[in-house]
This record gives structure tokens, C-alpha cells and sequence, in this order.
């Protein structure tokens, strides 16, 4: 019998990138951002893949690398893009994810665009990476994020784009935050958050883990395991930080246990 949950999948962010003397990199797209409050299973087993952050880039004409994706079951969400490189010279746009990175300072270039996954009927959160200052313009953008595009280059730095808040833990989290454009900052493990670009020969910030969460009323399912669990009230969580599966089976009277 096909029950209901709540269902959280994040990808890890993209890594800023690096930059040569006065010029600024783009910071990292936060990681894809999929939810939903009902998510329909069945009997079966759920893979679940819980993404990395991607690397920054290094000082000099380096691009941050691309989070890799999330997964539980058919559901993907898309690594963030790198950051670009801060240059004089060569090209600077942001690369690709689920959010896209921002542009390095340099020639005038874009941010990276959202890339959606397989959302498989979830919603499905991504936003573009930022722009730098314009042609010749020593100042990156930011990376974008689950709630909001990066900001355009500008002097002294911006920020990435925002995160969006769930409560599915128990508590209010903000996952899935654009990487700045200052600063090399790692973005935070398990949220998802884009790595922070670097100013004037730096390397930019490894970006975050990303994370799965399954959510469902405790009396409509038998024992349940996998990831890490937690109850809230009349509610079981499970957590995953790390790769792992869920099987789904009938339990006594017609309801599905989680073994």
C-alpha cells in the first residue's frame, strides 16, 4: 500500500573559484534543492546518494569544480556549478548546476544557469549564478542559491544567492545558499551551500556536502531504519549523510515498513 512523506534532497555545492592578483572569483552554486511535503512510496528498495561538495579552484586562472548530485530513488538533484576564475584575461563565466556559479572578475561574463534533475514530480529549487562588474571588471558575482539568483559583481565583494528554510528536521534549517564572491569560505556540510570565491591570488572555498531527509508520521509505518533516526513528536526522521538505501516492505495490516 503506497503511503505519503516528506522528502529533502540537496546536492553538494559548487567550490569557488581561484583568482589572480586584483581580480575576484565567483562564488560557488549552492547544490540543487528538491522537496517535497508528499512524496508517494511503495514497497521496494530507495538508493540513496548524498552528494559532495566540488573542489575550489586554486590560485591563478581556475575554475571552482561542480558539486555532484544527490539521489533518493528516482529522485536527482544537480551538483552546484563552480565558481569562475578571476582574470585579466580568458573566459570567466560560472559553470552549470543546480544553482549556477557566479562569474570570475575579468572580461565581461555571465553566471552559470540552473540545471534541473530528475525531480520525479518533487519540487525543485536552482537559481543563476551572478554576473561580474562588467567588461573588464576586477569583481566577481556570486553563486546562485535555492531561494535567490547570486548578486552582480561589485566593488568589495557580494554574496551568493539565499538558501531556502525547512523544518523537516525538527527545526528550522536553511540549506542550498549561494557562495560569495570574497572571502574562500568552505561552504557548511550537509546544506549544500556553494564555496566562497577568493580576491587578489587565492584559491576558492570547497563547497558543501549535501544531504537526504525522509519525514513521515510514526503510526503509518512499522520499524523503521536507515540513515540516522530521530523522532519529533508523533513524527520519525531519518537522516542521511552518507550513501545508503531504504527498503520499503508491507507491514502488518497493509502499512510499509522501513527495514
Amino acid at each position: 500500500m503506497a503511503k505519503t512523506i516528506k522528502l529533502l534532497v540537496v546536492a553538494g555545492g559548487g567550490g569557488g573559484g581561484g583568482s589572480n592578483t586584483n581580480y575576484t572569483s565567483g562564488g560557488g552554486g549552492a547544490g540543487g534543492l528538491l522537496y517535497s511535503d508528499t512524496y508517494t512510496v511503495t514497497v521496494g528498495t530507495y538508493p540513496v546518494t548524498v552528494g559532495g561538495g566540488g573542489n575550489g579552484g586554486s590560485a591563478g586562472s581556475n575554475n571552482g569544480s561542480n558539486g555532484q548530485n544527490s539521489v533518493f530513488g528516482s529522485v536527482t538533484a544537480v551538483g552546484g556549478g563552480g565558481g569562475g576564475y578571476g582574470s585579466g584575461s580568458g573566459t570567466h563565466t560560472g559553470l552549470d548546476g543546480g544553482s549556477g556559479g557566479g562569474a570570475g572578475g575579468g572580461p565581461s561574463a555571465s553566471g552559470g544557469t540552473k540545471t534541473q534533475g530528475n525531480n520525479d514530480g518533487v519540487t525543485g529549487y536552482g537559481n543563476n549564478g551572478g554576473g561580474n562588474g562588467g567588461d573588464g571588471n576586477s569583481w566577481g558575482g556570486g553563486g546562485g542559491g535555492s531561494g535567490a539568483i547570486g548578486s552582480t559583481g561589485a566593488n568589495g565583494g557580494v554574496s551568493g544567492g539565499a538558501g531556502k528554510a525547512y523544518s523537516i528536521s525538527g527545526s528550522p534549517i536553511t540549506y542550498a545558499v549561494g557562495g560569495a564572491s570574497t572571502g574562500g569560505a568552505t561552504g557548511t556540510t550537509n546544506r549544500g551551500n556553494g564555496g566562497a570565491g577568493y580576491a587578489q591570488s587565492g584559491a576558492g572555498g570547497k563547497g558543501g556536502s549535501g544531504i537526504v531527509v525522509v519525514r513521515y508520521t510514526t503510526s503509518l509505518f512499522g520499524v523503521c531504519t536507515g540513515g540516522s533516526k530521530t523522532t519529533d513528536g508523533t513524527e520519525t526522521v531519518h537522516t542521511f549523510t552518507t550513501d545508503g538505501s531504504m527498503v520499503f516492505t508491507e507491514a502488518p495490516g497493509g502499512f510499509i515498513a522501513f527495514l
